[in-house]
């Protein structure tokens, strides 16, 4: 174990992301040629990582989200492996600026968003000047992390959600004003589900004349409706502004691979698995996927690809 902590602020691109998301390492094999990212060359195990996600990073864009503890680093120096330390609220590009501006980050940050720059060293005193405004921000909003979270997405991925996404999103403008019983959502749930079963994906549209796969909104509102907690986590999803209840329906198998809307396909769950879920490793993903199963044993859910790996 490092005996003097180092910290360092990494930014990520779409490749650097997908490597720390999905295999727990980040790699930089030409870190001695740019004199910017000699920092690569002394991380250490035990040291901490605040990574920073750019604007072309798959999942989070713009904001100063997760902090690692390095486990291992390879001997030459091109690859350290990492393990989760904290997941922050977020700090957004704008906030990290403002900080730096008004002198509460050192003037390493004014290159956090620039081209060209990969990784660098902070101050302790860095380290926990983030960790302070990031608590702060969420006791000023008071609102729940989840929550946090979700606004957080709203400001910066808008116009990047996915289909999973924009069918939650949708389902939360209208709530519903009459509420059902458990019984008759989960009558009404299986007679859907054999409907569905029943068609064909592909459908015709009348618009443009074309061959379209079919998502079925009303199975999405019902499971919605039926599970007020989240389906792996089992936490309660908060209420927003319009009295709704913030939750997100996500597909086992993807819906551009299975075409299924079906119950055994879709789960109601809290952004935070839902995001673990499609791209967590695949142990985690495993370990969500066996917690579902735990939770509704009387339930038969599709098998994710991920199960066969």
């Amino acid at each position: 174990m490092n005996p003097k902590k180092q910290f360092f602020l990494l930014q990520v691109n779409k490749y650097g992301s997908d490597q720390i998301l999905n295999q727990g390492m980040y790699e930089h094999l030409d870190w001695r040629i740019n004199r910017k990212d000699i920092a690569h060359g002394e991380v250490k195990v035990g040291d901490l990582i605040l990574v920073y996600f750019t604007s072309t990073a798959p999942l989070f864009k713009k904001i100063l989200k997760m902090i690692y503890v390095v486990s291992a680093v390879k001997k030459d120096n091109t690859k350290f492996y990492l393990k989760n330390w904290k997941e922050l609220n977020g700090l957004s590009y704008g906030m990290i600026q403002n900080l730096f501006k008004k002198n509460q980050l050192s003037d390493e940050f004014k290159n956090c968003g620039l081209q060209g720059y990969n990784i660098f060293r902070v101050t302790k005193k860095d380290f926990d000047k983030i960790l302070e405004i990031d608590e702060k921000s969420t006791l000023n909003i008071n609102l729940s992390r989840d929550k946090v979270k979700f606004y957080q997405s709203l400001e910066n991925t808008e116009n990047l959600l996915s289909e999973d996404e924009t069918f939650s999103r949708d389902a939360e403008k209208n709530p519903s004003k009459k509420p059902k019983s458990k019984k008759q959502l989960e009558k009404e749930i299986k007679q859907l589900n054999e409907e569905i079963k029943k068609r064909k994906p592909k459908q015709k549209s009348v618009k443009t004349d074309k061959f379209r796969y079919v998502r079925i909104k009303n199975m999405v509102n019902k499971l919605k409706d039926l599970h007020k907690k989240c389906m792996i986590c089992k936490q309660d999803h908060f209420e927003m502004q319009n009295g709704s209840l913030y939750s997100e329906v996500s597909h086992i198998i993807p819906f551009n691979v299975s075409h299924k809307d079906n119950e055994e396909n879709l789960t109601v769950l809290c952004p935070t698995c839902h995001k673990k879920f499609d791209n967590a490793r695949y142990f985690d993903r495993k370990k969500l996927y066996e917690r579902l199963c735990e939770n509704f044993p009387h339930k038969k859910f599709e098998r994710p690809p991920f199960m066969a790996k």
